[in-house]
């Protein structure tokens, strides 16, 4: 498949009820996914990064296929290093105990496909809103 392709975020127009110091840091595998998401940061005004090692990150999206061995250990590290911090998951081809799996090991929120942007925007939105209430 190509990088066309794999496009999986449906456009529809959401507002995100957000902190303005929240930056929100992204692990895309394809490009055409790490574009989608940075345009929908950029229309709601969300600072955005590919560098999810920066200390001023407060919401991980990772887009990935699924959740194997390697990305649950890195997820699992990442909430371990920054328990602030909230992960959103956004999986192509979800298997029916990656929800199960992402909640045990601290996962905010799980998006399967289609992903739509009222549903980044809700998690978006539910993130900061308990980040704020911590």
């Amino acid at each position: 498949a190509t990088d066309s392709d794999r496009r999986a975020i449906v456009s529809d127009e959401p507002r995100v009820a957000r902190s303005s110091d929240l930056i929100v840091g992204t692990n895309c595998r394809w490009n055409s996914d790490w574009e989608l998401i940075k345009d929908f940061c950029d229309t709601q005004g969300i600072p955005v990064s590919r560098d999810l090692e920066s200390e001023s990150i407060g919401v991980s999206v990772i887009v990935e296929d699924s959740l194997d061995e390697t990305l649950e250990r890195s997820i699992e590290k990442e909430v371990a290093l920054r328990p602030d911090r909230k992960v959103v998951l956004l999986l192509n081809f979800p298997r029916l105990n990656d929800w199960e799996r992402a909640n045990r090991i601290g996962v905010f929120r799980i998006i399967s496909k289609p992903f739509l942007n009222r549903d980044l925007a809700l998690a978006l939105s539910d993130a900061m809103s308990e980040m704020a209430n911590s």
